[in-house]
């Protein structure tokens, strides 16, 4: 039977595509993981997933709540051109932030280690996205393994995820049993 410490050293796996991971990071703060040791590992793709939202997916991968509803409801009753039309600078910096690198995202989620990937390399191109994500997983907990040997949890976690449907979490009681 595991020992009980009050804070618990924890390994904060992240892996994929980031698409809306600065909401969603705000949102882990419910969870209760900051009440312990916490390392975060990542290794993610260099491209964070945005895509032009032309339609109802895509627009649910860039907004949410109210205002991706407004949103698809003047993109179903006006069109996508009056959208490129009207909201130019909405665009622009949609598409301008869809790249991270290293340093931003070591110095954003005070990460220990971080990988960041390009999709386009020739070892990744054609592979299936079940295939990237299930790499993207492995390497991470490799990762995670060689930064944070001794943690008591190895946490994965997708960084796009909102987390407050989770919080709070007993962590203690998951490393109890």
């Amino acid at each position: 039977s595991p020992t009980t410490r009050s804070r618990l050293k924890i390994c904060l796996c992240l892996s994929g595509q980031l698409r809306g991971y600065e909401a969603a990071f705000a949102s882990w703060r419910e969870m209760g993981l900051w009440n312990h040791d916490v390392t975060v590992v990542a290794h993610v793709w260099r491209d964070i997933g945005l895509r032009a939202p032309d339609n109802r997916h895509n627009a649910a991968r860039a907004f949410s709540g109210a205002f991706l509803r407004e949103y698809q409801e003047i993109l179903e009753t006006r069109g996508w051109m009056f959208i490129v039309e009207q909201y130019p600078t909405l665009l622009a910096r949609l598409t301008a932030e869809n790249n991270v690198d290293e340093t931003k995202l070591k110095e954003f989620y005070r990460a220990a280690a971080v990988v960041v990937e390009d999709e386009g390399r020739p070892e990744f191109v054609g592979q299936s996205n079940f295939w990237k994500m299930y790499y993207k997983v492995k390497m991470a907990h490799q990762l995670a393994r060689s930064v944070c040997a001794d943690a008591d949890l190895y946490i994965r976690a997708r960084p796009d995820q909102d987390m407050s449907v989770f919080s709070p979490i007993d962590w203690q009681r998951i490393y109890k049993e």
